[in-house]
């Protein structure tokens, strides 16, 4: 095959986790055409579907046409696709079980990312340091949070590692810790990563030097229900400043 053809296992289910296994197909993402999915084998041959919302690597958004009422419409990933000139941006936030704090940050950035006109050159995903929570959902208080605020997440947490740094362009560290584990990972895979602490883009904060203590977004797992929401507002002002500064970014 070419190289602009990937193959990937995919498992589609109106709910991937009950129903994932009972819907198998074997996709072609072809790069340098449609950029669009064409199944190729059953139960869905010939069934055409259009990525909508890329989240790099883990659960996409699809339309399906011609679609069959036994399957939904998400599709999950057997494993993480690599997935080369689909955007153009690639932006991870990362904190470390990736259950409260980096989903929240996936799910603003995400959405002030698509409100700034950029949700088609611009893909943003996250993942955590640490593997305790791998394949769980994000913290129900997060997905609470989120939706009282009116933000979409459909998430699986994920655990970040030296292998992913030459395909990223951003990634956003919710404290200090994180930062300099990343900072780690950068070194072992050999690239000059842009790791940035979140909230070093909330303009209150520009003064400090990274990893400033103070740059911190605290960790509310073992806090109230509260300090969800404390972390969000943390975020949204950062992206906010963020996504001032991604033309330049994307024009670098």
């Amino acid at each position: 095959l070419p190289n602009a053809l990937l193959p990937i296992v995919l498992l589609v289910g109106s709910d991937v986790r009950q129903t994932a296994q009972a819907c198998p197909l074997r996709l072609w993402i072809n790069l340098w055409t449609t950029c669009g999915c064409m199944a190729e084998s059953t139960p869905l041959s010939g069934d055409k579907v259009r990525i909508t919302g890329v989240t790099y690597g883990t659960q996409w958004a699809v339309e399906r046409r011609n679609s069959s009422p036994t399957c939904g419409q998400k599709i999950l990933f057997g494993h993480r696709a690599k997935i080369p000139d689909v955007t153009t941006y690639r932006i991870t936030a990362v904190c470390l079980g990736n259950i409260c704090r980096s989903p929240i940050a996936e799910a603003v950035v995400r959405d002030r990312v698509a409100a700034a006109g950029f949700g088609d050159v611009v893909m943003v995903d996250s993942a955590g340091t640490g593997d305790w929570h791998i394949g769980h959902d994000a913290d129900p208080r997060t997905i609470s949070t989120l939706i009282s605020h009116d933000y979409e997440l459909d998430h699986s947490a994920r655990q970040i590692n030296a292998d992913w740094f030459a395909d990223l362009d951003l990634i956003l560290a919710m404290d200090s810790t994180n930062y300099a584990n990343l900072q780690v990972m950068a070194a072992a895979a050999g690239v000059e990563a842009d790791i940035r602490m979140m909230r070093s883009f909330d303009p209150a904060l520009a003064h400090l030097a990274e990893p400033h203590p103070d740059l911190d977004v605290p960790d509310p797992y073992y806090g109230v229900d509260d300090g969800f929401v404390d972390v969000l507002k943390m975020i949204e002002r950062a992206a906010d400043a963020l996504v001032v500064e991604l033309p330049a970014r994307l024009n670098a």
